[in-house]
């Protein structure tokens, strides 16, 4: 998403500057202005397009670019940061990053900015994905979302509505990873190892990303495995409907690890035997 620059592993800083997700309660929570530095590498048609999608009142990024579906800079969102450097610091895997350009917005008393905040995400991401795995037929997309941007993501990749990506989209997605997702659905193949079993502040159709399965190659041969990860904490405001209590909770994720998840898609998966 950033410009090139002539020298390796030098491009435009992405700096989240943020607040997280308010509610109908009112719940709204200051984060420390400075979210790290991020360094992108690679390009976007090469190995693989990482999309981030913030949470609610997360900062905006500045400029647009791609029609004006992502930020030239910025907008990953301070939950997003140490995943981004996660991805920054493996030096084998060159990825191409990019945030959703999207309003994040928190709820009125009706929920509607929420409502429509999330409408315009799904239609932005699910326009992005199609332009990429149309003008990028070897690249590898990987989706990031935290909060209502997992919300966003989930919508996206839904294989349960009636507005669906095409079949040349679905596969080109390589791996998704979500945090504190609101419509988390409990029992799923794609949970996290440890979640808890409420579901989410809003329902989503069980088997929803059923269709996001690959192969993992052992030692012991082909295993298969689904290409969503869905992280939820026990007493999370968000993905376990434990709110007002639960706000602290839903931004105590520490991304990291959801990393370690992606890449191995990029390594030894069915998309490069």
């Amino acid at each position: 998403m950033r410009k090139l620059s002539s020298r390796p592993r030098k491009r435009r800083r992405i700096v989240g500057v943020v607040a997280l997700a308010a509610t109908v309660l009112s719940l709204v929570v200051a984060v420390p202005a400075n979210a790290g530095t991020l360094v992108a590498t690679g390009q976007r048609c090469g190995l693989a397009t990482l999309i981030y999608v913030r949470g609610s009142l997360e900062a905006a990024g500045s400029g647009s670019m791609y029609g004006g579906r992502v930020y030239q800079s910025g907008g990953i969102g301070q939950r997003l940061v140490n995943f981004g450097l996660a991805v920054d610091n493996d030096q084998l895997i060159p990825v191409y990053q990019e945030a959703l350009n999207y309003p994040a917005a928190v709820w009125s008393a009706d929920g509607t900015n929420y409502v429509n905040s999330v409408a315009i995400g799904v239609s932005r991401l699910r326009a992005e994905i199609e332009d990429i795995a149309t003008t990028c037929p070897h690249t590898n997309i990987l989706l990031a979302g935290y909060s209502q941007g997992a919300h966003v993501i989930g919508d996206v990749i839904d294989s349960t509505t009636s507005t669906q990506l095409s079949s040349n989209a679905k596969s080109k997605i390589a791996a998704v990873a979500l945090w504190g997702d609101p419509t988390y659905v409990p029992g799923e193949s794609w949970d996290a190892a440890g979640n808890p079993s409420a579901r989410g502040r809003f329902w989503r159709n069980t088997h929803a990303f059923s269709q996001y399965v690959g192969t993992k190659w052992t030692e012991n041969g082909p295993t298969s495995i689904s290409r969503v990860v869905s992280y939820c904490l026990a007493g999370d405001a968000w993905c376990q409907a434990a709110y007002p209590g639960g706000q602290t909770i839903h931004e105590s994720y520490n991304t990291t690890s959801g990393w370690a998840f992606m890449r191995q898609f990029l390594i030894d998966s069915d998309r490069h035997q």
